[in-house]
């Protein structure tokens, strides 16, 4: 998160104080603690409100935004990715503003508004590109085709999809590959494609057993299950089955 840019009358003590309070937020979301981490956020935005800082403030709206929207608040959602966006325009923060837009993305995307949610992308995307930030330029590609997919519409699904590819492989991002193959293979295994499906799915699977992520590759080892019973391969979709069953049992390991 941006730094905080406090005016000169502020103590030392507040500074350190709000920092914390943002880690503290911070550390909240990222463990799933959405309730507390709300609270905390809240009483950081009172703080830091009229204190002149309104980068800072354009990130604390956009983070208690996504807290709201992972709390199903999406209205109060929409309100903080607006006044994020906003905020992001006065101060000149480019990147502030495709965050912002990715968020509306994100909040439309789950209320099913694909349209709306489709522009908000795309604007996002247009912004990251522009700014080199191939990472978040991929991941709105990524989230564009999911809802092409979901809509059946494959040209413009397959199109995004390996966009996004080509940009998780400049960024770096090999688990962003793999989710881009995972979201293929169950595509393709949906409508009946199983060679594709295959191909795609085998992809994320190995991409995701090099990197022991073990979550992810229990879900590519349920399509290949799904794959191999669909084409009548009975005893492989129980070998994947079984993989898959251990793979969870470790997820939900009380050590994990």
């Amino acid at each position: 998160m941006h730094a905080a840019c406090f005016s000169a009358e502020i103590s030392g003590n507040q500074k350190l104080f709000i920092d914390a309070l943002i880690e503290k937020a911070t550390l909240e979301h990222v463990y799933g603690r959405m309730g507390a981490a709300l609270e905390t956020i809240n009483v950081v935005i009172q703080r830091v409100q009229g204190l002149g800082d309104d980068l800072l403030l354009a990130d604390l709206y956009q983070e208690r935004g996504m807290i709201l929207h992972k709390l199903d608040r999406s209205e109060d959602a929409r309100v903080d990715a607006e006044n994020s966006f906003a905020l992001s325009v006065k101060t000149g923060s480019a990147i502030g503003r495709a965050m912002a837009r990715k968020l509306q993305g994100n909040i439309e995307r789950t209320a099913e508004n694909t349209t709306l949610a489709l522009q908000y992308y795309s604007e996002a995307y247009q912004i990251f590109f522009e700014a080199s930030d191939m990472l978040e330029a991929a991941n709105c590609r990524f989230n564009a085709a999911d809802i092409y997919y979901m809509e059946g519409k494959a040209t413009e699904a397959n199109a995004y999809s390996d966009e996004a590819i080509l940009l998780f492989t400049q960024a770096g991002s090999v688990t962003g590959v793999g989710l881009c193959h995972l979201s293929q293979g169950r595509y393709f295994l949906t409508i009946g494609d199983y060679l594709k499906a295959e191909r795609a799915l085998l992809l994320a699977e190995k991409i995701f057993q090099t990197r022991n992520q073990i979550h992810r590759l229990a879900q590519a080892k349920g399509f290949l299950a799904e794959l191999s019973s669909k084409r009548g391969d009975l005893p492989r979709a129980a070998v994947y089955r079984q993989e898959r069953e251990s793979l969870m049992a470790q997820v939900n390991s009380p050590s994990n």
